[in-house]
């Protein structure tokens, strides 16, 4: 079973410093995955918003099943096609924003383990900037565990941020 979650972090320059910035900084590498799930199914997608208009509260944005054969999602390349999961960093303008990156290394997760995504840009050529931090965790698993994130640290961790001026 394949268990993705993404956790985004959305703010404008209101929260660039104290103290909306101390609240902004505190918003979670990992949550808890909803209770609800059919066994049956062989994967699940949650993401969570913590936006500036909301103090930061964490929204569920998506709580549900997906099945594609190819699947990217804020600059994450994931291929469940094959065995064992590969998961890229692929960064484009629209996912991931500004600064432009080079795409990451392929990595592999067996069954059992989880791996964690790092990755931010700056957003609003026309306007004012927006800014955002996504974690996407990405876990293969035998039986459902809504803890999976929180009872063990990540297999591997690959960090993609970067300095948003």
């Amino acid at each position: 079973m394949i268990v993705v979650q993404e956790l985004r972090t959305r703010w404008t320059k209101l929260s660039r410093g104290a103290p909306a910035a101390s609240l902004r900084n505190r918003t979670p590498r990992a949550l808890r995955l909803p209770v609800r799930h059919v066994q049956s199914q062989n994967s699940f997608f949650h993401r969570v918003v913590f936006a500036e208009e909301a103090a930061f509260e964490p929204r569920v944005k998506e709580a549900d099943f997906f099945a594609n054969a190819k699947r990217e999602l804020a600059g994450v390349e994931i291929r469940s096609d094959v065995s064992p999961l590969l998961v890229t960093f692929v960064w484009s303008h629209f996912g991931c924003g500004a600064p432009e990156r080079p795409h990451g290394q392929r990595a592999s997760i067996l069954s059992g383990e989880w791996c964690q995504i790092l990755q931010n840009g700056r957003f609003g050529y026309d306007r004012e900037w927006a800014y955002q931090s996504t974690v996407v965790n990405i876990a293969v698993m035998i039986d459902w565990n809504p803890e999976v994130f929180l009872t063990s640290p990540p297999t591997l961790t690959m960090d993609h941020r970067a300095e948003l001026l």
